[in-house]
């Protein structure tokens, strides 16, 4: 019974992050936003569509946006602040399976 409640969470939080990341790229599609951002986008919503840990990858995600805006790789374009903490609310309870000690800044993790 734990683990078919487990995997309607895991399939609920799949979906979740899938609709964050969707947006986000909507968000900088309209804003005619070309670059490591959206490729990286690109790659968690697959990883989303084969099944992968959401948690893990919202994680990662959020902590690659949140070092490169503060290093000022890229800038968010107006209306991506909710998309992203969507994103934080989920992958914050990633655990040991988060960003640890990687290199949040490297694309090449997704």
């Amino acid at each position: 019974m734990f683990f078919n409640k487990q995997r309607r969470i895991d399939r609920l939080e799949r979906a979740q992050v899938l609709d964050a990341v969707m947006g986000l790229q909507r968000v900088l599609n309209e804003a005619d936003v070309i670059n490591e951002l959206l490729l990286v986008a690109q790659r968690v919503a697959t990883r989303m569509e084969r099944g992968e840990d959401a948690r893990r990858w919202a994680n990662r995600l959020v902590a690659y946006i949140d070092f490169s805006v503060f290093n000022r790789t890229f800038t968010l374009p107006d209306g991506a602040a909710p998309y992203v903490a969507q994103l934080r609310e989920i992958g914050k309870l990633a655990g040991v399976n988060g960003a640890y000690r990687t290199d949040y800044g490297s694309a090449t993790q997704f």
